[in-house]
């Protein structure tokens, strides 16, 4: 029987499990353990999480990098997410310790006081820019409230 990646990463109980256990780890140790999990699913080559990663960087590089590079960066790609992910939930709670890791270059700021953007109840900033790591709903959280 054949395990779908994807489906249990993005199951209800995966997210719940994810939640309790980066609230309750510090970062140091929620990082070792998200930088772990993030390497185990880059040694998969056939998930459709790597396939798509791995396709995504190659376009990027502009189709520059080997395949021992581009290995390199499908990992490094889902350590950051990984990293991210933990980041989300452990500091979900703690507004403060959000804002001490990130931000917003001036044209973010610039568009977070856009009343058009200020109406959105989403407004995505890819233009944050990460002091330790970034989650797009701490730079939103971040943006709402000023």
């Amino acid at each position: 029987m054949r395990v779908d990646l994807q489906q249990v990463i993005n199951s209800s109980l995966s997210l719940r499990f994810v939640s309790v256990l980066a609230q309750r780890l510090s970062p140091q140790l929620g990082h070792r353990i998200a930088y772990y999990v993030a390497e185990q699913i880059a040694r998969r080559p056939n998930s459709q999480v790597v396939r798509a990663v791995r396709a995504n960087q190659w376009v990027i590089s502009e189709e520059s990098l080997d395949k021992e590079e581009l290995d390199l960066a499908v990992c490094e790609t889902l350590r950051h997410s990984a990293r991210c992910i933990f980041d989300l939930y452990h500091y979900i709670q703690d507004t403060d310790a959000t804002r001490q890791l990130i931000v917003l270059d001036p044209l973010s700021q610039q568009l977070a006081q856009r009343q058009e953007i200020r109406n959105e109840s989403y407004s995505c900033f890819s233009r944050i820019v990460p002091t330790s790591t970034q989650t797009s709903t701490a730079g939103r959280d971040s943006v709402d409230r000023n």
